[in-house]
């Protein structure tokens, strides 16, 4: 049997997940907040300009939280999930407080929608398929149009998988077929990137591989779940949580090097880029997807009640933190200084923004995500 550190993969809520993606959260909102008006710093903005990653840890977290029930199932050798329960949950786990904040930004943060096709188009989040439609509501939620490709996506992967597990067994179904996923989604990444096609880097195929990263660890925890050899090794990985946010850090610093802040402003080096970032969001997943001990420093840090619980508003933060920033820039900071704001009036505004972000999540989480969320599972 397990101790108890290990037994972290199969609680209800993963600890650790929720200060992580509070984390990844506050580090797009710091992006957002302050590139822009770092071009007299030049050393910082190259490695703010990396934050952009935390898309990469989201992306990350989603492959390993969503596949958790239908990998387990598979190795438990029950039926897969339902579809239709599946299918309901992610539509009130993305679309609600999706379209709360679309009707707030075009409300109160006047977004360029006009015309019900407009509107359609966004509230189907299709605009990440159309340059024209881009960044006219939320511009950030390209990267729920990739999330929800991937929703549509994964039964069919795994209704595939089941089928593969009558023949070879569930393990090596799982496997096999991941890793063979994990190579096909590389080569689709390459495909897009050489098409010269920018838009198309923030479609599915080109954000793939890390989700299956993600799909990967799933296996890996469930599997070291249900055997006591790999108890050790995998109780090390957890304890050495620090080192894996050292080695993410290295990765952030080694981008600045190679890329600096022309991530941000031109579509260039986008494979070495993303390899970068997967390989950053990956270090950082790990320790808490294999033997996450909330009792260390890190693990504190993860599970300490503010962290977690930005973690928990943090899909609201991410949808609002844009459109507030820039309201607050506007009428706070003004535009003018928009080239040349001093650095500790870059903190202020960041602070102040952070604050605004989090209540009105706060008030998506309470009011609206939360109790549908319950109502879904009852």
């Amino acid at each position: 049997m397990l101790n108890r550190k290990s037994e972290s993969v199969r609680t209800d809520r993963l600890p650790g997940f929720d200060g992580l993606r509070g984390f990844a959260a506050v580090a797009v909102l710091v992006l957002h907040a302050s590139v822009l008006r770092l071009s007299a710093h030049h050393g910082l903005q190259g490695f703010v300009a990396q934050l952009q990653s935390g898309v990469q840890v989201f992306f990350i977290i989603s492959g390993f939280v969503i596949a958790r029930p239908f990998v387990a199932a598979l190795l438990d050798g029950r039926p897969l999930p339902s579809i239709r329960r599946y299918a309901r949950r992610r539509f009130i786990r993305i679309f609600p407080a999706y379209w709360f904040a679309l009707i707030g930004a075009a409300v109160f943060f006047d977004a360029p929608l006009s015309g019900w096709r407009d509107w359609l188009v966004h509230l189907s989040l299709l605009q990440a398929y159309s340059s024209y439609q881009f960044n006219r509501g939320i511009s950030i939620a390209w990267t729920l149009s990739v999330e929800v490709s991937f929703y549509v996506l994964l039964p069919f992967v795994f209704i595939a998988i089941e089928r593969l597990a009558r023949l070879i067994g569930a393990r090596r179904a799982l496997v096999f077929s991941l890793a063979g996923l994990f190579l096909a989604s590389c080569g689709t990444l390459q495909w897009t990137a050489a098409s010269g096609s920018s838009l198309a880097t923030f479609w599915l195929p080109f954000q793939l591989p890390v989700f299956v990263v993600g799909m990967l660890m799933c296996v890996g925890a469930e599997l070291a779940f249900r055997t006591g050899q790999w108890r050790a090794p995998i109780d090390r990985v957890g304890a050495l949580l620090p080192l894996w946010w050292v080695a993410s850090l290295a990765c952030l610093l080694l981008a600045d090097h190679l890329y600096g802040a022309e991530v941000i402003f031109r579509a260039h080096h986008q494979v070495g880029q993303e390899f970068l970032y997967g390989l950053m969001a990956g270090f950082a997943v790990l320790p808490i997807a294999f033997g996450f001990a909330p009792s260390r420093p890190g693990g504190r840090l993860l599970t300490w009640w503010p962290v977690a619980y930005v973690g928990t508003v943090s899909y609201g933060l991410y949808l609002w933190h844009n459109q507030i920033g820039e309201y607050i820039a506007d009428h706070g900071f003004g535009r003018g200084s928009l080239e040349n704001t001093p650095v500790v009036q870059l903190a202020a505004l960041i602070a102040v923004v952070l604050v605004a972000s989090v209540a009105v999540a706060s008030v998506s989480w309470f009011g609206l995500e939360r109790p549908l969320q319950q109502r879904s599972r009852r």
